[in-house]
């Protein structure tokens, strides 16, 4: 349905931690299970009992249950037990019988946790089998490592750049082209496996993850303008805002004397960001190594003019160091000189 928006709820449920049994608990049977432990006991056997790894509760559990042959058989019943169980806990020196109900109190575990270890009883198994969790390979929806691989194999044909600012701070960041973002890529990625002829695509989730954790790569130009001393909550902070807003005075009153004033002229510049030339957005563009387009702006402000200009070049002609910029600036000096001159 157009425009419809399914909303999902995150049920949040807090399963309470697990803690000794009291004796109280244990009462209601006929054995009189709670009569044959102390509350310091019950605490001994939990705190036990939890030290161990999971193959070592298994072989535990294994150890106390002690298998019998049924002493009474219903003559009615359509199925007869083979094997019946006891359950004894070793306490100090003793060896006391509980029932089932008290085992599984004591320990504070489930009934299929006992069902799961006496099945392995009553088939003849000598020990437990080893723990099998989290070793299962019954994972229908992974993806093989040869998709995945395909994944990092399209991620890696987009030509990156290092930072022209942060390069110090962060050397190994690089930077894709700021008209792409992930979901562009991924619907590149899409038609690049049919052209490809594969036929096993991860899905966007998917895609996103491995360019998040395999790759440090981030979209257009970092923004590097932030302070560390202007973000922090002391006072070398609050001393360091007190200077900036002087100093921001002082250029507004220097912009306003410029404008009045013959002999005095306000000149700012700045290296601005780059540009990638042609600038298109059809997928082809996004897998060639663009060619980049340097600019520096250079603000004059007089009593004859208020303008901007322009220094463009590409990198082709020269980069963008320090000589470039700074013969940017001699030139907008010298022009300034020109126009004094004339005067």
């Amino acid at each position: 349905m157009a425009g419809h928006t399914r909303q999902q709820s995150v049920l949040t449920m807090i399963i309470p931690a697990k803690n000794p049994a009291e004796n109280h608990s244990l009462r209601g049977c006929k054995m009189k299970c709670s009569e044959k432990f102390t509350g310091e006991q019950c605490k001994q056997i939990f705190d036990a009992f939890y030290e161990m790894t999971e193959d070592g509760k298994n072989s535990y559990i294994f150890k106390c249950i002690k298998p019998f042959a049924p002493k009474v058989r219903m003559c009615n019943a359509q199925k007869h037990r083979s094997v019946s169980f006891r359950y004894e806990i070793t306490v100090g020196s003793e060896s006391q019988r509980v029932c089932k109900m008290a085992y599984i109190r004591l320990h504070q575990i489930t009934k299929a946790k006992v069902a799961h270890i006496a099945g392995q009883i009553s088939t003849g198994l000598s020990a437990p089998r080893p723990a099998a969790r989290g070793k299962h390979v019954s994972r229908p929806r992974r993806y093989p490592q040869t998709v995945l691989a395909t994944v990092a194999e399209h991620i890696g044909l987009f030509p990156v750049e290092t930072s022209h600012y942060s390069r110090n701070s962060n050397p190994n960041r690089k930077y894709l082209s700021p008209e792409l973002n992930i979901n562009k890529m991924y619907k590149l990625y899409t038609t690049w496996c049919k052209s490809q002829g594969l036929k096993q695509i991860v899905s966007g989730r998917k895609y996103r993850d491995i360019f998040n954790t395999k790759f440090n790569l981030g979209f257009g130009n970092p923004k590097s303008d932030t302070c560390s001393k202007c973000d922090s909550q002391d006072s070398i902070s609050t001393e360091h805002k007190r200077r900036a807003d002087e100093a921001f005075r002082a250029m507004k009153n220097d912009r306003i004397q410029a404008q009045t004033t013959d002999d005095v002229t306000y000149l700012t510049f700045d290296m601005q960001k780059t540009m990638p030339l042609p600038k298109l957005s059809t997928s082809v563009a996004f897998y060639l190594r663009q060619l980049w387009v340097y600019n520096v702006g250079i603000h004059i402000i007089n009593r004859k003019e208020n303008k901007p200009y322009f220094y463009i070049w590409s990198e082709n002609e020269a980069s963008r160091s320090c000589e470039e910029v700074g013969s940017c600036i001699l030139s907008g000096i010298s022009y300034i000189m020109l126009l004094h001159e004339e005067a």
